[in-house]
């Protein structure tokens, strides 16, 4: 291999490095806008809250799945019939699996207030 091809190689590797950069910049923009709008909020803000979120998230999901207190549930409540609900209480996959439902277009469910960073 000539040093030209070399150099060639290097020129290659470092745009797509700039490309994947300015595609992960551009694809960070539209996450922070949609989490804070134009507070004008950092990105090392915006990555904590995100950091905070998923960790309550792991939080929540990783609980015993015991009557053990205090504890904070998650339960996904239904209607059994016309004056009583049935609740099942969801811990891991389950968790997933039922946000994950929710979070799909065309589900009807009242959306929790955007975050406030």
């Amino acid at each position: 291999m000539t040093m030209q091809m070399c150099a060639d190689d290097w020129k290659e590797i470092a745009a797509k490095a700039q490309r994947e950069a300015a595609e992960w910049r551009q694809n960070f923009d539209v996450l922070q806008r949609a989490l804070v709008g134009d507070t004008g909020a950092s990105r090392i803000t915006v990555a904590a809250a995100l950091r905070k979120d998923a960790e309550r998230y792991r939080w929540l999901r990783e609980q015993p799945d015991d009557t053990s207190a205090p504890r904070i549930d998650v339960v996904r409540w239904t209607l059994s019939d016309e004056s009583t609900n049935e609740g099942e209480g969801l811990r891991m996959e389950a968790l997933d699996a039922a946000v994950d439902e929710a979070l799909r277009p065309n589900v009807e469910h009242k959306r929790a207030a955007e975050p406030s960073v």
